[in-house]
């Protein structure tokens, strides 16, 4: 196989990666694509939909339990910086954080110097808590069009296992084709 004379160096990785786990990995990552697809546009696109539906503009905007998808996928999709934020805007700029903590002259006289200190680093590695049940959401009138294009409509799930069957098989067929390819090649 002509994989396994581009690695005559190294003669295990001549042995390990074949021909046949090349196709099956091409195979799987074509099938994986498509499960990614599937996900943006039936999960981050359902939101996206009901939004562009119910809230274009920051006067009508709403919660995630208006919605109906106080969900943590959802939650986690809408942190700051997550690249659904990219189309859907939260009323104020951003996301209300929880504020449970003391005042710095209440933490001062109640804990010694190594007990802050402790705290400052373990806030510094702790995600920020946001607080989803007061955040507001909506598309902001230049992401419509963008967002009406690219979420328009959903996947149908029924895709995937025929998508999976047909990676397949032209995978399976591909193992049987690839060395007649090859001597093709060769001449």
């Amino acid at each position: 196989m002509f994989l396994f004379s581009a690695t005559d160096d190294a003669p295990f990785l001549g042995w390990v990666v074949t021909s046949d786990i090349v196709i099956y990995a091409i195979a799987l990552g074509v099938f994986l694509s498509f499960v990614a697809f599937w996900f943006v546009q039936n999960i981050s696109g359902s939101i996206v939909r009901e939004l562009l539906n119910k809230a274009k503009d920051e006067s009508s905007a709403l919660s995630l339990d208006e919605l109906g998808k106080n969900k943590a996928i959802y939650r986690h999709m809408l942190r700051e910086g997550k690249v659904l934020r990219n189309t859907i805007a939260c009323v104020g700029g951003s996301l209300p954080v929880i504020d449970g903590k003391k005042s710095s002259e209440e933490e001062k006289t109640e804990k010694g110097f190594f007990k802050r200190l402790w705290e400052k680093i373990k806030n510094k590695f702790t995600r920020t808590k946001y607080d989803y049940s007061n955040a507001k959401f909506y598309i902001p009138e230049e992401g419509i069009e963008k967002a009406e294009a690219r979420y328009s409509k959903s996947f149908k799930t029924l895709w995937l296992p025929v998508i999976f069957v047909l990676c397949a098989a032209i995978a399976f067929g591909m193992t049987f084709l690839m060395p007649i390819i090859m001597d093709f090649i060769r001449g």
